[in-house]
């Protein structure tokens, strides 16, 4: 014999037995209680992964400039860097000396990649960013 479910609006539970017949329950047949689970089941795993969705894209939003502003910040760092180790090498062994020129070398490769990664590069002695790919390669000489 299949089991009878009553489905009862006032609660929302699916009882079954007697009691549920004279309190204005709908009676459900057993493939109907478990099309009602089903579809229950798929709207708690939709509404998970929309939760999901959304807080990893307020997230991701959220930490985006953050990423920006820490890049920039780098690569000013590493010009500043590299400006700095070229004038103590010019100060310590000459304008002309083997690790003078190394230096220039490294500022360059700094504002290099400063330049392929933001299309911008920062002049320490004008302390400004500048968008055109137009620094002097010589002017430390």
């Amino acid at each position: 014999m299949p089991l009878k479910f009553f489905v009862c609006p006032q609660t929302r539970r699916i009882d079954q037995g007697m009691i549920a017949r004279f309190t204005g329950c709908t009676l459900l047949s057993q493939g109907e209680v478990y099309r009602m689970n089903k579809t229950h089941n798929l709207f708690i795993t939709a509404s998970s992964v929309l939760a999901g969705t959304i807080l990893t894209a307020a997230l991701l939003f959220t930490a985006v400039p953050r990423v920006h502003a820490e890049d920039i910040d780098r690569c000013q760092r590493r010009i500043v860097h590299a400006e700095h180790e070229l004038h103590e090498a010019i100060e310590r062994h000459g304008r002309e000396s083997r690790q003078a020129n190394h230096e220039r070398r490294e500022l360059h490769n700094a504002r290099e990649r400063c330049w392929s990664e933001r299309h911008q590069w920062w002049d320490e002695h004008d302390h400004r960013w500048h968008k055109d790919r137009d620094w002097n390669e010589h002017d430390h000489d």
